[in-house]
């Protein structure tokens, strides 16, 4: 069933970024002043997640949640969910709009890449902590 997910939401997600970047592109960065509030957010959680990621690299989920306590989950729940519109907008919003801008091409591949990146990481992440099914693993689900 897990595996079902996973496709369902990549296939998902070829559709989705493509569309998501072309509108950020064309029309959302126009607006100045609330396409730079979008992009310095989008900076802070693409660094945020970045070094969430380091830290499982360098740690473990484990020992990352004893650190943290109960809040990490939600935290990394809410990257997890933000992380590549995030990435396209930090990289899509500059400062100066072009007219015909095609850098969403090459940035909506590279947005579904990582949003199936991090799927496969938060199911990395809940397995170690919960375990498979829910059960099993040093943490109970919240």
């Amino acid at each position: 069933m897990e595996l079902f997910g996973i496709m369902l939401f990549a296939g998902v997600g070829l559709i989705a970024s493509p569309i998501f970047c072309l509108i950020i592109e064309n029309a959302v960065a126009r607006f100045r002043v609330i396409s730079r509030i979008i992009q310095i957010f989008s900076i802070i959680v693409v660094m945020v997640f970045t070094t969430e990621l380091l830290f499982i690299m360098i740690y473990d989920p484990i020992q990352l949640r004893t650190a943290i306590g109960p809040a990490y989950i939600y935290l990394h729940n809410l990257l997890f969910m933000i992380i590549a519109p995030c990435l396209a907008c930090s990289v899509l919003l500059r400062r100066k709009p072009q007219r015909f801008g095609f850098l969403w091409l090459l940035m909506a591949p590279i947005c579904w890449f990582v949003g199936v990146a991090a799927i496969l990481f938060q199911y990395h992440v809940h397995e170690t902590l919960y375990g498979i099914d829910g059960t099993g693993g040093p943490f109970k689900f919240p």
